[in-house]
């Protein structure tokens, strides 16, 4: 990762974390009911960093290619029962996109910090991406070529047995794990386009 794509995810990332310090620091962080206060802290993110941008930080393609990233690592900083349908809605607008342009397409998912507890956090927007493919027959899974993950957790195994009563046979059967090399490259190469883009 050069120095400027450093500095631009590290701008982004340090600005929430910022944000994030000052709302525990007003809110001391909870113990027993983590879970909800980590998704409102998600909710205060979003009434201080514009949602589209949010979200064209961590859900985007590589344009005049089939590669569609989704980069966790910012999702978690503002994803919350709030805007889950609207980030669903971005994710079907990528996959036309894709699918307008290309026979099939390629996801890559890093999955860097993720852990079984945030899957539990999570699952309603899993669920709700999941059950809009099914209503609308949009045959995400039969046009997907590859679906890679990036920086696999140590816990993968319990997280995939979580997913896959949400997962098509089809998807499973797609998944490639990435070693450390090849999760750096394939990071490196959506990152620089989108610093490049928003330079």
């Amino acid at each position: 990762m050069s120095i400027a794509e450093e500095n631009h995810e590290n701008d982004l990332v340090n600005r929430i974390k910022e944000f994030q310090e000052s709302y525990y620091s007003k809110n001391k962080k909870n113990v027993f009911f983590k879970k909800n206060q980590k998704l409102d802290c998600a909710t205060e993110v979003c009434n201080v960093f514009p949602l589209e941008y949010l979200i064209s930080q961590s859900i985007y393609g590589i344009p005049n290619t089939n590669k569609i990233f989704f980069d966790y690592t910012i999702f978690k900083l503002f994803a919350n029962k709030n805007n889950f349908s609207q980030i669903v809605d971005n994710i079907f607008i990528l996959l036309q996109k894709s699918f307008d342009s290309f026979e099939s397409y390629e996801l890559y998912i890093n999955l860097d910090s993720f852990t079984v507890s945030a899957l539990e956090r999570y699952k309603e927007v899993i669920k709700e991406f999941v059950d809009r493919c099914i209503t609308y027959d949009t045959k995400y899974s039969d046009k997907m070529k590859q679906l890679y993950i990036c920086n696999v957790p140590k816990t993968f195994d319990a997280i995939i047995k979580g997913l896959k009563p949400f997962m098509e046979k089809s998807v499973y059967e797609k998944l490639k794990l990435c070693d450390d090399n090849a999760s750096e490259q394939a990071i490196k190469l959506f990152h620089s386009y989108r610093d490049s883009m928003t330079s």
